[in-house]
């Protein structure tokens, strides 16, 4: 056995150093995350219904959104399908929220 005294272990500094540190205080930028199921299509209905009386295209929402202009492409055409939105230009593709008809 070795007979050495034991050393006591230097005390660290309570807070770090910033000075020196490369590690930087700002939160690095969120990234657009994975949305659950139908999210993208709402996101999409609900930026249509805020822009009403405006025709977009797929990139245009998909920058907006922070989102895949293909992602935000099958979204719209499936807003088409289902009657929330219309295609108000098929090259280059158009889209806009769908204006309810006045009551007669």
């Amino acid at each position: 056995m070795d007979s050495a005294p034991i050393q006591p272990v230097p005390e660290l500094p309570s807070e770090p150093d910033t000075e020196t540190s490369n590690i930087s205080a700002e939160p690095a930028p969120a990234k657009a995350g994975r949305l659950g199921k139908g999210a993208l299509r709402g996101m999409v209905e609900d930026y249509l219904t805020e822009h009403a009386d405006e025709h977009f295209s797929p990139n245009a929402i998909g920058k907006a959104l922070n989102r895949s202009a293909g992602a935000v492409n099958n979204a719209l055409e499936k807003l088409v399908a289902d009657g929330y939105a219309i295609k108000t230009h098929n090259a280059p593709k158009r889209f806009a929220a769908k204006r309810d008809e006045p009551a007669n």
